[in-house]
């Protein structure tokens, strides 16, 4: 801000008018041309080093239009109302602490303009701030800046010297709108303080102080934090892990890489102060959705929980709104419970899945009674014994099948009775009704005395009957196979 104000570059003071600005801007120009530095009585000892025919240039447009006027109006000093030699030779002898004193003590005089003196001084500070970081002198200028611009009377007693100084016309409207958005052009210095020393304690002071950035802090500082994140964020919602059935280690690293830039960018908005910015939490949020989209592709197609709890512990940290914290938590919650039963439901699969019916179904009574207030893994154990049963059951069934195709009815029959006994003392498992069952049972037990071997055919028609009834309500269902 400093070394690029347009009174600083043409060693000009506010009160300049149009004719000077024009005058002043040529005359730096012819002299630069031939290699002639000028030298102006309100120049800063450094001005040179800025001084050049594209800066003056840019200084002058900026001088006559009414907006850009404005800016550099307000972040320079006004000098009437005192000595300007005497602060000037201060400055020039680079002794800003005398300019700083000399400027306090006019303060202390109480007089009308003691406000505008509040903003010299303020401005001193963004000056001594550029040489030399300091993050008490850091704290006063914000301290003033914030008194400065929240004070009616300052701009009562602002607007009255620009209009007394200004030869551009400028409309109400103009000024109106200028002193709504005074801020952003006071948050871009300390930008430029930011950038020039490489440091975000500038950014972070002003933020915490005023809770609001600037267009330079959103252009220089936030885009490319914001694009760093929303580029991770877009990869992480891209990627489709279960596809291949498999997290691999090349998906491991993929996302730990991601989420590693994630943290980094959240870190960076935390060391500016704007980590609980409007904009920064909407971005947070959309960071824990894209997360969030990768836990339940792994959690529901891999199954694979301790991962998906460790990315959610992750997604809880950055949760920018409560009502998203509050997602996340349930879901942690949800995936918590999910672990906890599989450590009972997974010894139950395993011996289901090497066709050990009998002990998997010990243990699933032995689970039902000891987790007997768990509505919900009561439920799921309630799930597994009936696929369990409907598996042992056709087991049972086609052995005892194969017996009565042989005409070993002997031998069959104990392993068909011990099927029904098995099937009627779990019914209350599936959803058929006993009586039905018991129905269907008289209705063969009828049936069966009339046969004889004029009409033997007519028992595939019977049971085709109940075929055709078992399919109708339960295909695909166990319900189906215990019909049968």
């Amino acid at each position: 801000m400093f070394n690029s104000n347009a009174y600083y570059i043409l060693g000009l003071p506010t009160s300049s008018s149009l004719k000077l600005i024009n005058k002043r801007s040529k005359d730096i120009i012819n002299r630069l041309k031939i290699d002639d530095l000028p030298t102006y009585d309100l120049d800063f000892p450094d001005v040179n080093k800025f001084r050049n025919e594209a800066s003056v240039k840019k200084a002058h447009q900026s001088l006559i239009h009414p907006k850009s006027k404005l800016v550099e109006y307000f972040l320079w000093f006004q000098l009437n109302g005192y000595s300007n030699q005497e602060f000037m030779d201060a400055v020039k002898s680079g002794s800003i602490q005398k300019a700083a004193e000399h400027i306090n003590m006019i303060i202390n005089q109480e007089r009308s303009d003691h406000l505008l003196n509040k903003k010299n001084l303020a401005i001193l500070y963004i000056y001594q701030l550029s040489q030399t970081k300091d993050e008490v002198l850091l704290k006063k200028s914000l301290s003033l800046w914030k008194e400065i611009i929240s004070s009616n009377d300052f701009w009562k007693i602002f607007i009255r010297c620009y209009k007394k100084d200004d030869d551009l016309s400028t409309t109400d409207d103009i000024i109106s709108n200028f002193k709504t958005n005074a801020i952003s052009s006071i948050a871009d210095a300390y930008t430029e303080l930011k950038e020039k020393h490489e440091d975000n304690t500038f950014i972070k002071n002003f933020s915490e102080t005023f809770g609001v950035k600037g267009s330079k802090t959103e252009k220089k500082v936030l885009s490319p934090i914001y694009h760093n994140l929303n580029e991770a964020v877009e990869k992480l919602e891209s990627m489709n892990i279960s596809e291949d059935g498999v997290y691999d280690d090349d998906e491991k690293e993929t996302i730990n890489n991601l989420f590693e830039k994630i943290k980094e960018g959240c870190s960076k908005l935390k060391e500016i102060g704007l980590y609980e910015d409007s904009q920064s939490k909407s971005l947070r949020d959309r960071a824990v959705t894209g997360i969030r989209t990768v836990v339940l592709d792994i959690h529901n197609n891999l199954a694979d929980m301790e991962s998906a709890h460790s990315m959610m512990q992750f997604a809880l940290k950055i949760c920018g709104t409560e009502s998203h914290r509050k997602k996340i938590e349930d879901e942690i919650r949800v995936i918590e419970k999910n672990k906890d039963d599989a450590l009972i439901l997974t010894p139950i699969e395993n011996l289901f899945a090497s066709k050990k019916y009998d002990e998997a179904i010990m243990l699933i009574d032995k689970k039902t009674i000891e987790c007997s207030t768990d509505l919900e893994l009561i439920k799921q154990l309630q799930n597994d014994k009936k696929a369990i049963i409907a598996a042992k059951a056709t087991i049972m069934y086609t052995e005892g099948r194969n017996f009565l195709d042989k005409g070993k009815m002997k031998k069959a029959k104990p392993i068909l009775e011990k099927m029904q006994e098995m099937l009627m003392g779990n019914i209350e498992l599936f959803d058929i009704n006993k009586e039905t069952l018991i129905g269907i049972k008289n209705d063969i037990i009828e049936f069966m005395p009339k046969l004889n071997e004029n009409n033997i055919d007519e028992i595939d028609n019977f049971r085709d009957h109940y075929v055709k009834l078992a399919k109708e309500k339960y295909e695909g269902e166990h319900e189906h196979a215990i019909l049968l």
